[in-house]
């Protein structure tokens, strides 16, 4: 009766071992994949390295052309703006207006 309640643990040991050994190399199996993956997003990120760079340069030059445009708006706003105020100006006070051109355009004096 002990001789075959020992074969019989025999038997479950070799198919446990035997079950643990194809466990082992499915995880085997499954580690290797994940590597070989792994590896392969490497490669991939590392040819679309300068992909972003090219991205980022091309966002940095449409930036920098919209901010020269939009600069160059604001000063013709404002150059329109104040060229509506000195008309303004002339037309509310043409007297004032003549003074003020009178005094900042220089006289040349002929007499010297």
């Amino acid at each position: 009766m002990r001789v075959l309640e020992k074969l019989k643990n025999v038997k479950g040991a070799s198919g446990r071992v035997h079950d643990q050994h194809f466990a082992e190399q499915m995880l085997l199996e499954n580690v290797k994949c994940l590597m070989k993956r792994r590896e392969d997003l490497h490669e991939e990120l590392i040819s679309q390295k300068g992909k972003p760079r090219k991205k980022y340069d091309c966002t940095r030059a449409w930036r920098r052309c919209l901010r020269m445009v939009t600069n160059i708006l604001f000063i013709g706003a404002a150059a329109a703006e104040f060229a509506c105020t000195i008309v303004a100006a002339v037309m509310a006070a043409p007297l004032v207006a003549l003074a003020i051109a009178a005094t900042i355009i220089p006289v040349r004096n002929n007499y010297f």
